[in-house]
């Protein structure tokens, strides 16, 4: 699986990489440091677990 993230100073929004499981996100922050970039990415699990669930 490919993505494309835009290289921009900030926050990277959250950004589903399998229409399967949108909830299950790459997000992360951008910056520039010494004249060089720095990317943070995390992937991150938003999905709401068994217990969630039973609650709602």
């Amino acid at each position: 699986m490919e993505s494309t993230v835009p290289l921009r100073l900030g926050r990277v929004k959250p950004q589903s990489l399998n229409c399967d499981q949108p909830e299950t996100v790459v997000r992360g922050r951008a910056r520039k440091h010494d004249g060089n970039w720095l990317v943070t990415l995390f992937l991150a699990n938003a999905q709401r677990g068994e217990a969630d669930r039973s609650e709602a």
